[in-house]
């Protein structure tokens, strides 16, 4: 009997598989490389054509347009002091609650304080309509 496997070559160490080509592994190997290196400069330089294209799209605007613009921005607008904002809105609401005054003089419509109201309505009660 034959001492020797049959998958071995003369001048080869016992485990070499003579299946396996080492040769097509190391070449298909180089292949994807090489082609992931070309599709990688393809897709490199189409990002830098269509950056450049859509660059040329975008024309700067006129310097006459930049001139009408306001320097506000539009509304609404940030309160530079709530605080105070909100004490002013606190005493406009206190002087409509405790004070008379006309509300449309034309048509005799008047305000009159909150407590006065209350007062009246305890008095006479309220009218049916």
């Amino acid at each position: 009997m034959d001492e020797h496997p049959k998958n071995t070559h003369a001048g080869a160490p016992e485990a070499y598989d003579s299946e396996l080509d080492l040769r097509s592994i190391i070449g298909f190997s180089v292949g994807v490389i090489v082609v992931t290196i070309v599709a990688a400069a393809i897709m490199w330089w189409m990002s830098v054509r269509f950056k450049h294209q859509e660059e040329a799209k975008d024309r700067a605007p006129s310097p006459l347009a930049e001139a009408r613009i306001d320097s506000i921005p539009p509304g609404p607008r940030l309160q530079p002091a709530p605080p105070r904002d909100m004490e002013e809105l606190a005493a406009r609401d206190k002087e409509a609650l405790t004070t008379y005054g006309w509300i449309d003089p034309a048509h005799g419509v008047a305000r009159i304080p909150v407590d006065r109201a209350i007062s009246i309505l305890a008095e006479k009660g309220a009218e049916p309509k």
